[in-house]
């Protein structure tokens, strides 16, 4: 353990390289997707909770009765607290009436928003 391997010759320690750097674009390929998907997620959470406040009266005990019962239905999943699905609809709510952002949800990260982080 801990024992470094030394290549050969410098070739291969750049084509060793080559393929170092080939799994790390593949793995932030991966982070941004899964960050595009989270985001999309929040978006759309946001949006069906909205609408549930204009449509059904949902009020703020009707979020944490929704909290509840993710956590309940799903332990494994995380997130969905009270407090960020409201965010989840604030961010929904502040954005909603840009005509650019619902095709550019998809590009945001949302941790990089510091106003709705979660």
């Amino acid at each position: 353990m801990g024992k470094k391997i030394k290549p050969a010759s410098e070739n291969l320690e750049s084509q060793f390289t080559e393929v170092l750097q080939q799994i790390q674009r593949a793995k932030q390929k991966t982070v941004q997707q899964v960050n595009r998907a989270l985001v999309e997620l929040y978006w759309n959470v946001g949006g069906y909770i909205s609408g549930q406040v204009d449509k059904a009266g949902w009020g703020k005990s009707t979020v944490e009765v929704l909290a509840a019962y993710i956590q309940r239905e799903e332990p494994s999943i995380k997130g969905f607290s009270a407090r960020n699905i409201r965010t989840m609809r604030q961010f929904y709510e502040t954005y909603q009436a840009s005509e650019k952002l619902p095709s550019l949800v998809a590009e945001l990260s949302w941790t990089s928003n510091s106003r709705f982080g979660l």
